[in-house]
Formats: C-alpha cells, structure tokens, sequence
C-alpha cells in the first residue's frame, strides 16, 4: 500500500514538472516571437522614415564576458558627400553571435536628426523563426498532453 502511494506521488510529480517544462518552453517561444515581431517593427519604421547606408564593423567584443551581448562600433563603408557628418562612429549592442570585425551591416538615419540611428543586425527574422518552432512545438505537446489524460479518463 505504502508503496503504490509513493509510486502515485511520483507520477504526479512527474507531470507537474512535464507540465512546466511544456509551459516554459511554450513561454520562451512566445517570448522570442514578440521579441522578434517589436524589432522588426523598429527596423520597418526606420526604413520608412530614414535613410539607408551601409556601415562597417570596426570594433566588436563582449559587453560583459559571457552574457552574449556584444558592443559593436560601426562607421560609414564609404564616406559619401550626401552622408551627414554627424554619422561617424555608432555604438550599438547585439547578442548576434555571428558577427565579425569588417563585416557590412544596413543602418537607418533621420535626416532631419542624424543622431537617430538604428541598425539592422538581422536578428529579427531568426527570432521570429525559432519563436514560432517553440511556440508549435509546445503547443502540439500541450495538446498531445491534453488528449492523453481524456483517453486515459475515458478508459
């Protein structure tokens, strides 16, 4: 008797944390997706009211050693006429990994106030993506979750 008891208190141990887990990950995913979504959103607005130029990576290293968020200094590839003097360095954050030194990125100015930038570090589609993969997938083991306990009551 003391036995099926523990054995009973594991399982329900056992699916409460099944549960957790499922809403975790149900939750990062929703949480990558608005994430995602909001700057994608920023980078449309930018497009729509700024000006494209292309910069370069000239500096890049760990803002604080290993929390994956990086200080990247960018400067005009090529030094244009038509780009404001304003826009010399431009000191931004990422947590995009696969960036280096010299590479190209876009960035967005208002030419009526060339001090707001904002630069496209093509993290908003990757985070769209996986945010909906996690999202499916927890929903799906949700579900699953749900129709198992109906036909486990049912028999």
């Amino acid at each position: 008797m003391q036995q099926d008891r523990k054995a009973s208190l594991l399982r329900r141990i056992g699916r409460i944390l099944l549960i957790f887990a499922v809403l975790l990950l149900l939750g990062y995913g929703l949480l990558l997706l608005t994430l995602g979504l909001v700057q994608q959103n920023e980078i449309r607005k930018a497009q729509a009211k700024g000006t494209a130029v292309t910069v370069q990576i000239t500096e890049l290293e760990h803002s604080v050693p290993d929390n994956g968020t990086f200080i990247v200094v960018v400067e005009p590839a090529d030094k244009r006429r038509d780009t404001p003097r304003e826009i010399g360095k431009t000191f931004a954050t990422t947590d995009n990994r696969n960036l280096a030194v010299g590479d190209t990125l876009t960035m967005y100015y208002d030419p009526a106030n060339p001090t707001d930038r904002t630069v496209d570090f093509g993290t908003a589609a990757p985070r769209i993506r996986m945010g909906c993969v996690l999202s499916g997938l927890g929903i799906l083991l949700l579900a699953a979750g749900i129709i198992l306990r109906i036909r486990m009551d049912k028999s």
